[in-house]
């Protein structure tokens, strides 16, 4: 199933027994701001991930509206087949600190510009920008996809005194106006700080 833009990321097909109807599960960026997505190894986490970077690209190409998917993976080496599509930006592997530190900054500063450029506008989201802004249709939505949180926290916890964990947390609050959602994974709730959810 495909979406018709970038308002609504198809998931997939939702089971629902008691009505005997399968329906389609979404991923609403403006509304959800990031997702969440929980299971044991081997529930398929990963390829939730995967099917959220092909379906946003689906999605970007229905609406004519840019999308771009960057990953960071701390759980294998799943997301790497999603790298040679078109939207997809990089796919980090969890331990190249370096690139994944610099991504980290590359989105703090397109948060930041984008702010001010929202505020130009009187913008409170992606598509009041698009609507308002002379650039705003050719304004990506971005979609960053974290496979493993216990995995990112547990690399950068001690480097600079967790310097990076904080700044992760503060892109996920700031990024969901502008734009800029995160989409992450982890094998239980409790691994995942309240402040990202």
């Amino acid at each position: 199933p495909r979406g018709r833009d970038d308002l609504s990321i198809v998931l997939g097909v939702r089971d629902e027994p008691a009505r005997q109807l399968q329906a389609l599960a979404h991923f609403r960026p403006d509304t959800d701001g990031g997702l969440l997505v929980l299971g044991t190894g081997g529930s398929g986490k990963t390829v939730a991930l995967r099917s959220i970077a092909v379906s946003a690209g689906l999605a970007a190409e229905a609406s004519g509206h840019p999308v771009e998917v960057h990953a960071i993976a701390f759980a294998g080496r799943g997301l790497d087949v999603v790298e040679a599509l078109p939207h997809v930006g990089s796919v980090i592997a969890g331990d190249d600190t370096e690139r994944v530190t610099r991504l980290l900054r590359t989105l703090r500063e397109r948060i930041d510009q984008r702010a001010v450029a929202f505020a130009e506008v009187r913008a409170s989201s992606l598509p009041e920008y698009r609507r308002s802004a002379p650039d705003g249709p050719t304004t990506s939505r971005i979609i960053v996809l974290l496979d493993s949180y216990p995995g990112f926290q547990a690399m950068h916890e001690r480097i600079e005194a967790g310097r990076w964990l904080d700044l992760f947390t503060r892109l996920v609050a700031d990024g969901r106006q502008v734009g800029v959602h995160v989409v992450i994974t982890s094998d239980r709730r409790t691994s995942v700080p309240m402040a990202l959810v």
